[in-house]
């Protein structure tokens, strides 16, 4: 694939994408380290800020058409939402800014290295080695199978990105960076990203090696189908574990296996039984979902823990069906894309991030870096 920047773009380090390196980390130190210090985490949201005033000051960046009018749906969708529906959520302001944000990030498309992302990966593991040496964590486990995590008492977001790095190393063939990124994504506690790396790997795996499927209109027909696959199976996902759960007779509670998920999951049914039909097509507006959680738990769990039910509630069927045409369209750039999207949309199955910046700016880095990649030193 040949380089979608000017030559003169790759003579010199590009500003505008160490800045934005720069912003990200500040956050994440807020996200990753001690109370005192979380505050920075809101020094994150400046990175779609950036990138939205970086064309007008900057050559460095492209734009895609496809996302920016995903883009426009999108805010269009909010408005809509809040016009059919009784109320705004509390959470309407933030599901709103932060899911634009995220589209702003695969939109507008900055110059990336293969260094780049290898100093936010080591700026982010040597944080994590310090909180996980530094935490009373009670020591690493296995019991995964009853559980929500792998370790005992940590849960930690490196459990989510450290699968998008494993993904992407084991792209470009770095093995230490692959192996390190494995032990972040193993120790983070997060038994779906342990499922969302293997499926990446896999899928950037079997890419490679069939040319004829490595194509951009055959990457996108491949993530179109798995992601509506992962669409309803995701918002049915109660129903069918409680399915297998009374034909295998699983004496592990159901409320334990699904980490709190089968309380939530059963409350939002209900809600979405009764919904008029306006409310159906078009959602009960950013956040309904989120205000349901916190109403069932009594304010225990802010967020409702599966990214398509969610979407589902929030900007109804027609919301869903095209969010997840635009994500398989975000995510058919590369080889690459398509394994973080797929893991991505296993990771939307139990977890929350559609509305994590810290999760997604990585991964827009990542599918900018290869739209210039050539794949030559791919494992394989």
């Amino acid at each position: 694939m040949a380089s979608v920047y000017p030559t003169s773009v790759h003579r010199s380090e590009p500003v505008l994408t160490g800045l934005l390196i720069g912003v990200y980390l500040i956050g994440y130190i807020g996200i990753s380290t001690v109370d005192q210090l979380t505050s920075l985490r809101y020094v994150m949201y400046l990175v779609p800020a950036i990138l939205l005033v970086s064309p007008l000051v900057s050559h460095n960046t492209r734009l895609q058409p496809n996302i920016l009018a995903l883009l426009l749906f999108y805010l269009a969708l909010g408005g809509i939402g809040w016009m059919v529906s009784p109320g705004l959520s509390d959470f309407f302001l933030r599901d709103y800014i932060i899911i634009s944000g995220v589209l702003v990030c695969y939109a507008i498309v900055p110059y990336v290295r293969e260094q780049h992302i290898r100093f936010i990966f080591y700026v982010s593991l040597v944080l994590f080695a310090f909180r996980y040496a530094t935490i009373d964590h009670g020591g690493f486990s296995l019991h995964f199978l009853r559980s929500a995590s792998l370790s005992q008492s940590f849960d930690s977001n490196e459990g989510l990105i450290g699968a998008i790095y494993v993904i992407f190393f084991f792209a470009i063939g770095a093995r230490i960076e692959t192996v390190l990124a494995f032990a972040m994504c193993l120790l983070g506690g997060k038994r779906i990203g342990l499922a969302a790396m293997l499926v990446g790997v896999l899928t950037i795996w079997f890419l490679l090696r069939a040319p004829s499927l490595n194509r951009p209109k055959a990457r996108f027909v491949i993530l179109l189908l798995a992601f509506a696959g992962l669409n309803v199976l995701s918002v049915y996902l109660v129903w069918i574990v409680e399915t297998v759960f009374r034909a295998a007779h699983i004496t592990v509670p159901i409320e334990e296996f699904m980490a709190g998920r089968y309380k939530i999951s059963s409350a939002i049914y209900h809600e979405m039984s009764a919904r008029p039909i306006l409310m159906s097509l078009f959602g009960s507006g950013a956040g309904s979902a989120d205000t349901i959680t916190v109403q069932v738990t009594a304010g225990g769990v802010p967020l409702t823990h599966n990214d398509w039910l969610k979407i589902l509630v929030d900007y109804g069927s027609i919301g869903s069906i095209v969010l997840t045409i635009g994500l398989a369209a975000i995510f058919a750039t590369s080889a690459l894309a398509a394994g973080l999207g797929l893991a991505t949309a296993v990771l939307m199955m139990t977890d929350n991030v559609m509305i994590y910046l810290f999760y997604q700016i990585p991964v827009a880095l990542m599918i900018a870096f290869a739209l210039s990649w050539r794949p030559s030193r791919a494992y394989g």
